[in-house]
């Protein structure tokens, strides 16, 4: 009698450690679910964005491709960026020509080395 008592206590023992872990089980789940969701939720507003800047991207692209023929527009209009009528420029926004160069015929005598350059071919 006693052995058959021990048996049924290991098996309430047994049964409890089995709800308790079927419980833990549970709560996981719904953690991990939760969790998800929230993922989710996440990356549907990461593809969402992204879907914007890609539907901006593609209506400028139409916008230049439908100015692109007409004359007279602005390039602020066409997105240069407040670059001004020169476009982007180089070394730092400087015009290019505005060197030294090679030298002119009017420099003074203090210039040794220059090579003058003529307007024309002298043969």
């Amino acid at each position: 009698m006693e052995r058959i008592r021990l048996q049924n206590e290991k098996i309430k023992e047994k049964k409890l450690e089995v709800d308790a872990d079927a419980e833990q089980f549970a709560a996981e789940q719904a953690e991990i679910q939760q969790r998800q969701k929230a993922q989710a939720k996440i990356q549907a507003d990461i593809n969402e964005e992204r879907r914007k800047i890609a539907d901006k991207k593609i209506a400028q692209a139409q916008r230049r491709e439908w100015d692109s023929g007409k004359p007279g527009i602005d390039e602020d209009q066409e997105g240069s960026r407040g670059r001004g009528s020169r476009g982007r420029g180089g070394m730092r926004g400087r015009a290019r020509g505005r060197g030294r160069g090679r030298g002119r015929l009017d420099e003074g005598p203090g210039e040794v080395g220059l090579v003058p350059v003529l307007p024309f071919f002298v043969g």
